[in-house]
């Protein structure tokens, strides 16, 4: 179990309450905690009453000493980057698509409030690349259903949805990974927004031009600020119109496009051309013989390339 010790803040805003810890095992497994009522602090009493108003909870934590990714795999979690979980209502419950719609509203954000062109890697992972850069991982999204603590009725639904993103923004913790503020230090028009950098920078916040210097940190929460607030418009678009509304933005910002790949289904390698996605958000993998075929599931990479970008 978490500890829960570490709190900074509790911010309400129109949409949504934030969360802040120091520190937490994991804020995916926080987020379970309060679905479950397990924690003895925090009831999830403040859950329901928030998504009966429509609301949803975010969960925030400077680090996590336990942070998990995709399937289980750890995710390193040191001070400086973006670890963050929301707990939303859910009314459709595909989370692969929802887990693409979660990177393209990443995506849109990085790109419009700071200046930052990413890729989007099949299914969850968040991908830079330049003329100098080849490609590194800068993030991932992943999406889990939970059932609700039974006995609780408030809800029409039973189900919720975590929506955890973690965000490389002034650490890279790997040496295939990138972190936003490598990026932007060395952008020379990089997009000045209110938010972007702590109030300890050298750079001004508003409507700076030019580089990141060595000493500046960019802000974390605002980030975490910018996500929940567009998050209910990506989501709503989901609900109306499926994925189908999200293809050709995921298509054009798809990484390994046209390029050969190796898919991985648990036992099973499957080697082909990646040539996108089709109407129901499956991946298209194209054949030697022009043949192609969708899937759903798998883990991507490169087929000339020996290191896999997890």
């Amino acid at each position: 179990m978490n500890d829960i010790n570490t709190e900074i803040t509790k911010t309400d805003y129109d949409n949504f309450s934030i969360l802040h810890f120091q520190e937490l095992s994991s804020t995916q497994a926080f987020a379970k905690e309060i679905i479950h009522g397990d924690l003895l602090h925090y009831s999830n009493d403040l859950l329901f009453k928030l998504m009966n108003e429509n609301k949803f909870l975010t969960i925030i934590s400077d680090t996590q000493n336990s942070g998990v990714g995709q399937y289980g795999r750890s995710w390193v979690s040191p001070h400086g980057n973006l670890y963050m979980s929301c707990i939303v209502k859910l009314d459709k419950c595909d989370v692969i698509n929802l887990t693409q719609v979660f990177a393209l509203l990443v995506h849109d954000i990085l790109l419009n409030d700071y200046g930052i062109l990413i890729q989007i890697k099949w299914i969850n992972d968040i991908l830079y690349s330049s003329k100098q850069i080849n490609s590194k991982k800068m993030g991932g999204i992943i999406c889990e259903v939970c059932k609700l603590k039974d006995g609780k009725d408030m809800l029409q639904s039973k189900d919720v949805l975590i929506v955890g993103i973690g965000i490389n923004i002034n650490v890279a913790t790997a040496d295939n990974s990138i972190c936003m503020r490598d990026i932007l230090k060395d952008t020379d028009n990089m997009i000045g927004q209110t938010n972007i950098i702590d109030k300890v920078s050298m750079v001004s916040k508003d409507g700076m031009h030019g580089k990141v210097n060595s000493g500046d940190q960019i802000n974390i929460v605002g980030l975490a600020e910018k996500i929940c607030h567009k998050l209910p418009k990506y989501l709503d678009q989901y609900y109306v119109g499926g994925i189908e509304v999200f293809i050709d933005k995921l298509n054009s910002n798809a990484a390994y496009i046209n390029e050969n790949v190796i898919l991985y289904i648990r036992e099973s390698e499957i080697k082909g051309i990646f040539k996108g996605y089709d109407k129901n958000g499956m991946i298209i993998l194209e054949y030697g013989n022009g043949v192609r075929e969708s899937f759903h599931e798998g883990r991507m990479r490169l087929a000339d390339s020996s290191d896999y970008i997890l």
